[in-house]
């Protein structure tokens, strides 16, 4: 048997759908849960921030101003994210000088970045008061070392290339990872003077106009 929908069953079927909560844009619930939370006070408002804090550092280290910023993004008060940062750094789990050290050994090993461009990234996470310590355990004789390496590998994936564009695009890449003009203009004129790769680089002036 083929059942039928009359007038009025269809005119009570889209009153019925019509009524469905509109489901909120990942903006708007972002927006309510902040609006939620700012009118949190007291312990309730403590252990929302506290799970903020607690989330963030399960994925991997953080800095005290990283934390704060992701508290207060999440509308908690500054005097609460304070207190909890406080707690956090009480027992531990906060500590801004070891993750500085750690933030720097890890990004030379696995970038050869150095000196300027550790110094920005440090700055932009709160920990410019422990860059000079954490940069103090790179030594001139390894950053030279890691420059060469890089330097090396970059040149390894040219082909065809004029020395002179060779030379640009290689100091410009350790430009770009902190090294100092004269390292990267030293480093790159002892990689091409030593390269046996003929086809990778072709021979001609090259102009030491970059810095």
């Amino acid at each position: 048997m083929v059942a039928y929908m009359d007038s009025g069953d269809r005119k009570r079927t889209r009153t019925h759908t019509g009524s469905r909560a509109r489901r909120l844009a990942p903006r708007e619930r972002q927006e309510k849960a902040r609006e939620k939370n700012r009118v949190l006070t007291g312990t309730a408002a403590i252990e929302g921030a506290r799970n903020v804090a607690l989330r963030q550092l399960d994925a991997r280290m953080r800095s005290r101003k990283q934390l704060r910023d992701a508290i207060l993004h999440r509308g908690f008060s500054p005097e609460v994210a304070e207190e909890v940062l406080d707690r956090l750094e009480a027992v531990g789990l906060i500590n801004d000088a070891e993750y500085a050290a750690v933030l720097v050994r890890t990004r030379f090993a696995e970038k050869g970045v150095v000196d300027r461009a550790l110094r920005d990234e440090l700055h932009r996470k709160g920990l410019t008061q422990y860059a000079d310590d954490a940069l103090s355990h790179l030594s001139a004789d390894a950053k030279r070392e890691r420059a060469r390496e890089l330097a090396s590998r970059k040149l390894s994936t040219f082909t065809g290339v004029s020395r002179d564009a060779a030379w640009r695009r290689l100091t410009s890449m350790l430009a770009r990872k902190g090294y100092a003009p004269e390292v990267c203009i030293s480093i790159v004129e002892e990689v091409l003077s030593s390269t046996t790769d003929r086809a990778s680089v072709e021979e001609g002036e090259t102009t030491n106009d970059y810095f």
